[in-house]
């Protein structure tokens, strides 16, 4: 009798303190989604006031990286605030598609060099490791282009030669603000 009274007494507590993960586990899922949803609403308020330009496409030297192994080529830019807010962080998506509009290439990147919401839901958090982008500032960026196809950096190398060729696949680029927290 007192064995499995000290079972069933056992058996409650685990399902406490299981609750109690539950509940916790909930919480903090929720403000990850909340914050979330906040960081997407402010881009779509605030896209407008930012600047995308002087996006080049660089390479490392010798040869087509992916092909050589020597590196992978990479986007510059500049970012310019336009708005009367501070920006805390900006995330940007870059997406290359045909011109038949199938996308061949997206991804996500933080320009500021931070990650939002990273962690585990028990212990939400943000780890920031940028600056900020002051009203009518511009701040440089760099970003490699991970796992993009070949022929995406070889378009673009053609479309700035002088003579163009007329079979030739063109690739279409798209820079968007998709995240973005501002003071």
């Amino acid at each position: 009798m007192l064995v499995s009274s000290l079972i069933v007494a056992l058996i409650f507590a685990s399902i406490l303190v299981g609750y109690f993960f539950y509940i916790q586990w909930k919480e903090d899922s929720f403000a990850t989604r909340y914050r979330s949803f906040i960081y997407k609403s402010t881009a779509d308020i605030f896209s407008k006031d930012i600047k995308i330009d002087d996006i080049r496409f660089r390479k490392p030297g010798g040869g087509y990286p992916l092909v050589s192994g020597a590196g992978m080529p990479y986007l510059e830019g500049r970012i310019t605030n336009n708005s009367t807010k501070i920006i805390t962080s900006l995330m940007m998506e870059v997406s290359f598609s045909k011109e038949d509009g199938e996308v061949v290439y997206r991804d996500w990147f933080y320009p500021m060099g931070e990650e939002m919401f990273s962690g585990s839901p028990f212990f939400s958090s943000f780890r920031k490791t940028g600056g900020a982008i002051l009203p009518g500032e511009s701040v440089n960026f760099r970003y490699p282009l991970k796992n993009c196809p070949a022929y995406v950096y070889t378009a673009f190398e053609r479309q700035k030669d002088f003579a163009k060729v007329e079979d030739q696949k063109t690739v279409i680029s798209e820079f968007t603000v998709k995240g973005m927290s501002v003071v």
